[in-house]
Order: structure tokens, then sequence, then C-alpha cells
């Protein structure tokens, strides 16, 4: 028979190794667990932005063909086609380069993709425009009336292209 110094010292034995195996285990399912929710937000999160950029084609798409609170459907065609030479005459002689146009105050994200994708991708560009240029630009964007002469963005342009590349050119 053994004694009950025996016994305990068993007993406390067993209870660690119970511990350790507990913390293991729950260590494990927790990032199991874990990560499988933050992979579905993940996923979740980029299928709505995909929606939401689809939402906003198809809403450019009803107002270039039936006219809507984005502007008429002329002026806005008409502004479209010539951002494109607004684009190229305000680049210069050289490509312009890709500037993160959201440090401008004013233009976020959204605007961002939509002025580079209409061929503004440089501060310089933006801080070049003319009030005929704004004028065009803001029927193209085919909202926000007024907002780039509110937000200033020609001269928050130009202080940023001389903060990075120290000159006006």
């Amino acid at each position: 028979m053994r004694g009950v110094g025996y016994a305990a010292w068993e007993i406390a034995v067993l209870l660690v190794a119970a511990l350790v195996v507990g913390v293991v285990v729950g260590w494990i399912l927790r990032r199991v667990l874990y990560d499988t929710r933050v992979e579905g937000l993940e996923v979740r999160a980029a299928a709505a932005e995909h929606r939401m950029m689809l939402v906003a084609a198809e809403l450019a798409r009803i107002r270039a063909t039936a006219g809507g609170p984005g502007g008429d459907t002329a002026d806005e065609a008409t502004a479209l086609g010539a951002v494109a030479e607004i684009a190229a005459r305000t680049a210069g002689t050289h490509p312009a380069p890709s500037d993160d146009l959201t440090v401008v105050r004013g233009i976020g994200p959204a605007i961002e993709r939509t002025l580079k994708g209409m061929g503004i991708t440089s501060l310089h560009q933006i801080a070049s425009l003319t009030p005929a240029d704004v004028a065009t630009v803001t029927a193209a964007l085919g909202a926000f009336p007024g907002r780039i002469e509110r937000d200033r963005w020609m001269e928050s342009a130009a202080a940023e292209h001389r903060k990075k590349y120290g000159s006006e050119e």
C-alpha cells in the first residue's frame, strides 16, 4: 500500500498534465476558430466593396442613359471626353506619375479611383487645372458640384506636390 503522500503527488502530477493539455487544446481551438472568423469577415468585406463598385457603375450607366441628378447626359458625356484632353495637357511632356491623390483635401479613395480612371493620376495635374478644367472635371465626376473649389484641390495639390517633389514642376 502506498502512502497518502504518494497519492497527493500523483494527483498533483495529473492536475498539471490536465492543465497543460487544456491550455494546448484551448490555444489550438482559439486559433482555428478566430482565424476562420477573421477570414470570413475579410471575404464578406471584399464582396461588399465589389458590390458597391458594381452599384456605382450601374448608377453612372443609368445617369448616362437617362439623365439624372448627376447632371445633364450630354454635358456629362462631353465632359468625360474632354477630361482625357485635360489629363494629357496637364501631364506635360513626360508621363504623369501615379501619386496618392488622397493626400489632397477633399479627395477620398472613391474619387481618387474615378480621377485615375479619367487619366488624372498626379498631384501636378490637379494643381495645373484651370477654372474651365475644373468645370469640365466637375461635370465628368457627375456629382459634388462646387466641391473642387470649396475644398481648394488645386492649392492643396500644389502644396503636396512641393512637399513630395520639392518643386512646382
